[in-house]
């Protein structure tokens, strides 16, 4: 990679991390539901992205795209998944959870594109897993945590999300306001889709929680509180975070994947958790949310998947000068 792709890369992970935390802090103190303040966020995140980019006439042929509509369905289950697994665990070890996609991306790209990672990245995943394995051990609950399996289909969705960014017809160019227009429809449309859906529940229904009666796991669950769809104070803030903080993170993400291309892009994803648990540990000390430091365990895990990410970054840097040197 070069140096503007990896400073790009890690301009995206900083406004990644900070959202995260602030997101985290902010259902925390007002108790809102995660799967809503969300779809909220995405919404507002998209609309600024279309405001700065400028072109609207492009929005048209966006959203008649059926990339977008994928691309923003994946993000929105993504973004879901992640914000609901907060409820459970740190911005830090949700983080650590992102390292999942590694080894989920690059079987994607050997199997979709017919790009199989050299001999020498095989040891990085194997790596990460065993990283992986330990840090499910390292959080309360283990494998019964609700976080595992929603970080599951988030980091799947993440991948599939990446991979089609990539490919995207709308984001092969260089126009970083096109990219910005491209990225706000997405959000835009398909947070839209889904509010729409969870207002017209909210008449029918007061929320959508989970069964005591059906055991620790299955209630453990973040239940979705339609009667928040309506809720002032969700709203505020979820347009105060949309505005900024998503909005950068996304609009970072597409320029990103561009630059740095989806593998590497979601290597360097490594130091997502490290931004997070810088910022965790200084909204824990100023009061802002509790339970913000990760245990030894998971920190273990986090360092061991560190050096699997780095090392498959090498790898990948050593198979690009062996090709130059043979070319």
């Amino acid at each position: 990679m070069s140096l503007r792709a990896i400073l790009i890369c890690l301009t995206s992970m900083l406004c990644w991390s900070l959202l995260i935390v602030t997101t985290r802090a902010t259902m925390q103190a007002f108790a809102l539901d995660p799967w809503i303040f969300t779809v909220v966020q995405i919404m507002c995140g998209g609309l600024f992205l279309i405001l700065i980019g400028g072109r609207v006439r492009e929005c048209w042929i966006t959203i008649t795209n059926p990339f977008t509509w994928g691309y923003g369905f994946l993000r929105v289950v993504s973004s879901a998944c992640y914000t609901a697994s907060l409820i459970t665990v740190s911005a830090a070890v949700a983080g650590y959870f992102t390292f999942m996609a590694i080894p989920l991306s690059a079987a994607a790209v050997a199997y979709i594109f017919a790009r199989p990672s050299a001999p020498m990245e095989l040891y990085g995943h194997i790596i990460i897993t065993i990283g992986l394995i330990m840090l499910v051990y390292g959080i309360e609950g283990t494998w019964a945590n609700p976080a595992v399996i929603m970080m599951l289909f988030a980091e799947i969705a993440i991948v599939m999300a990446t991979l089609m960014a990539e490919k995207h017809p709308q984001n092969q160019g260089d126009s970083s306001r096109s990219r910005a227009t491209l990225s706000g429809v997405m959000l835009l449309a398909s947070g839209a889709f889904f509010l729409i859906f969870l207002a017209l529940g909210s008449f029918f229904s007061s929320g959508i929680g989970t069964d005591a009666q059906a055991g620790t796991w299955a209630a453990s669950f973040p239940s979705l509180d339609l009667t928040q769809v309506w809720s002032s104070t969700l709203w505020l803030w979820a347009i105060a975070i949309g505005l900024t903080l998503r909005g950068a993170a996304m609009f970072m993400s597409m320029q990103a994947i561009r630059a740095a291309g989806s593998e590497n892009y979601l290597a360097m994803a490594a130091l997502l958790p490290l931004f997070a648990l810088l910022f965790e540990m200084i909204a824990q000390h100023y009061g802002f949310i509790t339970n913000g430091m990760p245990t030894p365990m998971t920190l273990a895990a986090g360092v061991i998947m560190t050096i699997g990410a780095f090392w498959i970054i090498i790898a990948r840097r050593q198979k690009t000068k062996l090709k130059a040197q043979a070319a």
